[in-house]
């Protein structure tokens, strides 16, 4: 298990730079100060510069994704080296999201965290199943046969991996918490010293059940991000349970 929890919050195509503002205007008013705790925020590349300038404390700022290749003629991609002007040191790579609607594949992936790791970026990994797999009773496979195709050449154990059932992603429905620690658990023989994180309609009325599971060292959390007062709740409840 992870010595730390991460918290992530991954803001998709939400806020603008008024809207930024306003959140760490209000976000850091209640910041925590937790050495076993590692919490942040993704918002689109448009927002990096000014959320960078605007937090504080122990919140970093995160890449949504990141180009594969080092430069070049890639129209609308952004690159590790273009992140670091920033002084972004995360970036999500292989989201269900990027997956569907812009064509990224398992192979893609291998080669972001590559590129990552060469730039001293850390990729969270993102992996899940279709609800036709899951009801199929194919996840287990299904994340092994990802993650080996994903970390072929790379070591994982720079890495961050976050489990992320597809079918659970904005629709409000999430496994059950036996579940979840049993494929947490499963994921850890293939990726031992990797902090595995689980998102997929992770909210401040669930998360701390899911993120004090055996093995899920962290949650990656989608809308319930947006709102302040909902991951500062998430905060204070993970670092009362850290401080037991």
């Amino acid at each position: 298990m992870s010595s730390k929890k991460y918290i992530l919050g991954n803001w998709k195509m939400n806020k603008n730079l008024a809207e930024i503002t306003k959140f760490f205007a209000s976000f850091n008013k209640h910041l925590i100060t937790n050495n076993k705790i590692k919490y942040g925020f993704a918002p689109t590349y448009l927002g990096l510069g000014l959320a960078s300038n605007l937090k504080k404390g122990q919140t970093f700022i995160i890449a949504q994704d990141v180009c594969e290749q080092e430069e070049g003629s890639y129209t609308g991609q952004i690159s590790c080296k273009q992140l670091k002007d920033y002084k972004i040191n995360y970036a999500i790579v292989g989201h269900s999201e990027t997956r569907k609607f812009l064509g990224c594949t398992d192979q893609m992936v291998n080669k972001k965290v590559k590129v990552c790791l060469a730039n001293k970026i850390t990729p969270i990994v993102c992996i899940g199943e279709s609800l036709q797999q899951y009801n199929k009773h194919q996840t287990k496979d299904v994340l092994a046969k990802q993650l080996k195709t994903i970390f072929n050449g790379v070591d994982d154990s720079k890495c961050i991996v976050a489990y992320e059932p597809l079918w659970a992603i904005g629709t409000g429905k999430t496994p059950t918490l036996k579940e979840i620690t049993t494929i947490c658990t499963h994921l850890k023989k293939f990726v031992q010293h990797t902090p595995i994180l689980y998102g997929g309609s992770v909210n401040e009325n669930n998360a701390i059940d899911i993120v004090t599971l055996k093995n899920v060292d962290g949650l990656l959390i989608g809308g319930a991000s947006l709102c302040p007062d909902k991951f500062n709740k998430i905060l204070k409840e993970v670092n009362k349970w850290t401080r037991k």
